[in-house]
């Protein structure tokens, strides 16, 4: 049903037209069509502008209006859709270098009110309550989205007698604040529009301004409803008709006193023997309390009242007649009914309140997902998992003891439905990984760990002396001991796939051959006493290795019988005694087990952050990367993932598993578009999208 509204606008042009250029459009709806839709108001200015700008801003609100009409209403809102198409074709719009646009595009349709915005108009509601008149912000930061004209659509409820105030950043310059508030909510609309330009043009200004202001209007059928339904003080008079006087006998009016009197006598009655049985309620609970206690040893004397006022209500009861037996009788039934009664009402209230409350709360969850989805569209993913993260702790808070199946059923949708879009915010794909290989029960508990030398998979425990080598053609699998070599950690191998290195101690190295598959023991030597290896990268045939003892990096070159003596490579001291992991490709990436990770050009640090990834890293052990990959690879037992990270630390992808339980080993081979994981003894392998 369309509602009318109460709109007036004000418009203040200014000398310097090319410093600020003021279009406003206001669609007041006139045919069914546009009732069905509801008003339109596009409300814009263009600063330090071409003629050629603002002539495309003006076409563009020509488009918004046309297309917001003309669009058929479908699975989307029309508001919507002609904001997507808008946001298509008007690119070049912000094209023009050194101009601004400030503009709010606003659909009332009903009790409902949907805008979206660009730059940095104000929008501001006022409403009232028991305290007064409030004023709300609508637009709580600036966009300046350089990719398109509108990021986002914000939708709301409208209330009667709402008052809203539109206008060009420029006026909140000179009215703003409780000065603007008392001129809206106390002169009335167009009062408070010509008090507005009033101010305005009596700045003489250079700059132009515009704005609306609104308010709903009562609905006019409401209106008349409410008049046909007013009661008149009507009574007759003395000349009434025969048939009046007739209807006003003095034998219906005895009848009427009669029974008066007797409601009157049959409530007190029925108040008095409530106030008794109160006050026997009362006497009952202290001697009950004496009885258990035995309270000043009148436990005896209690027994022998009891059964004294038991006896003597017997012999009272039976000296009664029938008749008073009987009113007796109807009088306790009359009294427990009365009280049931009391408690059933107040049962069923509180029933309809949680239910009530239920459908509430139901109805927030979906806006917030409705929200999410706008969100989503305009690629606003920060506040898409935010509205969702609350939509599904609300889901969670909603009340357990309503047990109508039906509820039940709705939470799980609501629960399903949020899964849903997380999932998708998330990027993550469940794959289905090929088995490679499955090692004994015996040695399952031994293997953790995972390295790769060029078609070989190694996977090893840094406890065991064995390795467990498996052919990534063939996926046979043999296993060799290593007895010259104790222990064997952190693992890395060169581009050329021709050995792989490993710390052996917290300060030693051991080299697996190529050919023989064999370990050694290997050179290298240190500027810092007590170092503790925590990660190992080769890049360019040269050993990078992370000391979180002495919180730096050491480079060192190859020798004939291992590695010589590192030279730090970091010009300032970090914080690196949680790290686990490190890749190089040019820049170097230490993980840490806190999830975040650090990036190093040149010794020095640079800043680098995770954007879009949820949940957040959490244990994560293993990190790798080279020179011509685009992309981070991570993995995070705990969570059960991989994580694809572009080079800028934005997310790309995830992937996990029903299969994996903690996967700790990882290897990736993006050329290939596989990647291998090392879970609990089993060796897993997966393609890459």
């Amino acid at each position: 049903m369309y509602k009318p509204l109460d709109i007036k606008e004000f418009f203040i042009e200014g000398k310097d037209r090319e410093r600020s250029h003021v279009l406003l459009h206001i669609t007041e709806p006139s045919t069914d069509t546009e009732k069905e839709k509801g008003h339109f108001i596009v409300l814009a200015e263009v600063q330090n502008g071409s003629i050629e700008q603002i002539k495309h801003v003006q076409k563009m609100i020509d488009d918004l209006v046309s297309g917001f009409y003309e669009t058929d209403t479908g699975d989307k809102p029309a508001l919507e859709e002609t904001l997507e198409y808008i946001n298509k074709r008007s690119k070049h719009i912000l094209k023009y270098e050194g101009s601004e646009i400030h503009c709010i595009v606003v659909n009332i349709n009903e009790d409902d009110i949907s805008f979206a915005y660009r730059g940095d108009p104000q929008a501001l509601l006022y409403f009232n309550d028991e305290k007064g008149y409030k004023k709300i912000n609508l637009i709580e930061e600036e966009n300046k989205d350089k990719e398109q004209l509108f990021s986002s659509l914000i939708e709301g409820n409208i209330q009667t007698g709402d008052t809203f105030f539109l206008a060009t950043p420029n006026v909140k310059k000179f009215v703003s604040g409780p000065k603007l508030k008392d001129l809206v909510v106390s002169s009335g609309i167009e009062n408070s529009v010509k008090s507005i330009e009033n101010k305005l043009n009596s700045t003489k200004p250079s700059l132009s301004f515009g704005g609306v202001v609104f308010q709903k209007k009562q609905d006019v059928k409401k209106q008349q409803n409410q008049t046909e339904k007013i009661e008149t003080n009507y009574r007759p008079n003395d000349a009434g008709t025969e048939k009046q006087k007739k209807t006003k006998t003095p034998k219906n009016n005895d009848i009427l006193v009669k029974i008066g009197e007797i409601l009157t006598s049959f409530a007190s009655k029925l108040g008095k023997f409530l106030l008794s049985v109160l006050v026997s309620l009362k006497d009952f609970f202290i001697a009950l309390v004496i009885l258990i206690t035995n309270k000043g040893g009148q436990r005896k004397t209690i027994i022998r009242s009891l059964k004294r006022t038991i006896e003597d209500k017997k012999r009272d009861f039976k000296s009664l007649s029938i008749f008073s037996k009987i009113l007796f009788s109807v009088t306790v039934l009359a009294a427990l009914i009365f009280i049931g009664s009391l408690i059933f009402l107040q049962t069923k209230e509180a029933q309809q309140e949680k239910i009530k409350k239920y459908k509430q709360t139901v109805q927030a969850i979906q806006d917030k997902t409705n929200a999410a989805d706008a969100s989503m569209i305009y690629s606003n993913d920060s506040k898409a998992f935010g509205l969702l993260k609350e939509a599904k702790s609300m889901v969670n808070n909603l009340p357990k003891n309503i047990s109508d199946e039906e509820k039940e059923t709705s939470k799980k949708e609501l629960k399903q439905k949020i899964a849903e879009k997380m999932k998708k915010l998330r990027k993550m794909k469940t794959v289905e990984p090929k088995k490679m290989a499955e090692y004994s029960e015996e040695n399952k508990k031994e293997i953790s760990r995972l390295a790769i030398l060029d078609k070989q998979l190694v996977a090893y425990n840094p406890n065991s002396k064995k390795i467990h080598i498996t052919n990534r053609n063939t996926e046979s699998t043999e296993t060799k001991t290593h007895t010259a070599i104790s222990n064997i950690y952190n693992n890395t191998t060169p581009k050329e796939q021709d050995f792989t290195i490993f710390n052996s101690s917290p300060s030693e190295i051991a080299k697996l051959n190529k050919d023989s598959l064999t370990l050694s023991q290997q050179d290298i030597s240190f500027p810092s006493e007590n170092p503790n290896l925590s990660a190992l990268s080769i890049y360019s045939r040269r050993l990078y290795a992370v000391d979180k003892n002495n919180n730096q990096i050491y480079k060192h070159s190859p020798t004939q019988t291992g590695f010589g003596k590192g030279t730090p490579w970091l010009n300032k001291e970090k914080d690196l005694s949680n790290a686990v992991s490190m890749a190089i490709d040019g820049s170097i990436y230490v993980l840490k087990n806190d999830g975040s990770i650090m990036k190093f050009f040149g010794g020095d640090e640079e800043n680098f952050e995770v954007q879009g990834l949820d949940p957040k890293l959490e244990n994560p052990t293993k990190l790798w990367t080279y020179n011509g990959i685009d992309n981070i690879y991570i993995l995070e037992p705990t969570n059960q993932r991989v994580i694809v990270l572009d080079k800028q630390g934005k997310l790309q992808q995830q992937y996990t598993a029903d299969q994996w339980k903690k996967p700790t080993g990882m290897i990736v081979k993006e050329d290939e578009g596989l990647v291998y994981i090392l879970d609990q003894g089993t060796l897993y392998q997966f393609e890459l999208e």
